[in-house]
């Protein structure tokens, strides 16, 4: 069994909603390799302008 474990796309999604807020997107995002314990991704995010 290995350690790490990819999650949904859905899953991230709700993950940088609730710690980033709604304004927040996501625009891209990708599975690291390598790291020991964890799975790790890179995510690059998009926010939207205040007022919009």
């Amino acid at each position: 069994m290995s350690l790490h474990r990819v999650i949904p796309t859905e899953i991230l999604y709700q993950l940088v909603e609730k710690n980033f807020g709604t304004a927040t997107k996501v625009e891209e995002y990708s599975l690291l390799q390598g790291g020991l314990f964890n799975t790790t991704y890179r995510v690059m995010l998009e926010h939207a302008p205040a007022g919009l």
